[in-house]
């Protein structure tokens, strides 16, 4: 889903009755170290943006045509009759509104990050208290995604990447240098609610690894013990040590996708093609998705195919600073790791030597359950 928009405002006093019982208003005392002077309370610009955000409007050009006119909304979120005919001062041109447009979006770039995180993790604990994760299961997922900007903001990161583009005169494939300047958001969530409990942004040449743990902790602070039980993670956050940490220190197990050119990799795959013997290799499938064409008709039946194996060491990394450094003694052992290996999905069987691998420290023995 890429857009949410409302045709009216009806929902507004029931969302705000719902902030008041969980207690956000109380987090919107905020210093707002970034200001030199405040004529407009930092809780109500705070509020004021939110608005433009659940009023789905895009641009901030848009907000004194569609949301400063709606004058019962805004008094709604605390502005009187005066406020809105006449602003809080006598400077500038303001057209209608309590606000020139830009004075809202300056007010939002002046919150500092720790501000802003202060917020978030402090609602995400209020969430907790209010009954908000009883019915969790405890799955969530770490997640990263890039915010691209100019070379002009105020922190921003560089990375340097390729693509391939088509040559017009050759018309061959070419490999094109690109650079990527901005941010990245690094998050974590409840997979099946949908709520981020915990959130950071980095430079986006900055890898995801490095704050792998510092964000989990932060998660666990919000939520208290117990709450966060697996951690679903993308390729990016694959670490070792990081792993035995979750596992060992937090008490979370995880899922994440191994790479192809690990040898653990290679010697799941290697065994994922024999059969079960209910002791360390689990064969498993189910029914998948029916892929149709456009008249309906089944073209294929989906299946989903997989294999788990246990008791696999030749991740060196997994474990302590110090079991990776002892990797290269004769005498050293590896911690056994699970494995889940995707043979076949939907129906479309993999070639040998490319079968999906993940990692787990999640029992080997239900690897559908684990997939």
């Amino acid at each position: 889903m890429t857009l949410v928009t409302v045709s009216g405002w009806g929902f507004v006093a029931d969302f705000l009755a719902f902030l008041d019982q969980v207690g956000f208003y109380a987090l919107l005392g905020i210093e707002g170290k970034g200001f030199t002077r405040v004529m407009i309370p930092i809780a109500r610009l705070i509020m004021t943006y939110q608005m433009k955000v659940l009023m789905g409007i895009s641009s901030i050009n848009l907000v004194p045509t569609r949301l400063f006119r709606q004058v019962a909304l805004m008094q709604l979120i605390g502005y009187t009759a005066t406020q809105m005919q006449l602003g809080f001062c006598e400077r500038g041109n303001i057209e209608s509104g309590p606000m020139h447009k830009n004075t809202l979006a300056d007010a939002v770039e002046r919150l500092t990050a720790e501000e802003l995180e202060f917020i978030l993790n402090e609602t995400a604990s209020r969430l907790q208290t209010k009954g908000f994760f009883n019915g969790s299961k405890g799955h969530f997922a770490l997640d990263a995604t890039d915010l691209e900007t100019t070379a002009k903001y105020k922190g921003a990161g560089v990375k340097k990447y390729t693509e391939w583009k088509a040559d017009k005169e050759s018309k061959k494939a070419i490999e094109v240098e690109r650079f990527a300047y901005g941010f990245k958001v690094l998050i974590v969530y409840e997979v099946r609610l949908r709520l981020v409990v915990a959130a950071k942004v980095v430079p986006i040449n900055e890898h995801e690894s490095k704050s792998t743990l510092s964000l989990v902790r932060q998660a666990v602070k919000n939520l208290g013990d117990g709450v966060v039980r697996v951690l679903l993670m993308d390729r990016g956050f694959l670490d070792g040590q990081d792993l035995w940490v979750l596992k060992h220190e937090l008490g979370i197990d995880f899922v994440v996708p191994s790479k192809d050119k690990m040898r653990v990799t290679e010697d799941a795959r290697g065994v994922c093609r024999q059969k079960g013997d209910w002791e360390s290799l689990f064969a498993a499938e189910r029914r998948g998705k029916k892929k149709v064409d456009k008249a309906g008709k089944v073209k294929r039946e989906g299946q989903v195919s997989v294999m788990g194996v246990a008791g696999l060491t030749t991740y060196d990394q997994y474990g302590d600073l110090e079991h990776a450094r002892r990797a290269n003694r004769k005498d050293f052992e590896g911690n056994a790791l699970n494995a889940v290996v995707v043979t076949c999905w939907q129906g479309e069987e993999y070639k040998v030597g490319k079968e999906k691998v993940f990692l787990s420290s999640l029992p080997a023995e239900d690897p559908l359950g684990v997939l």
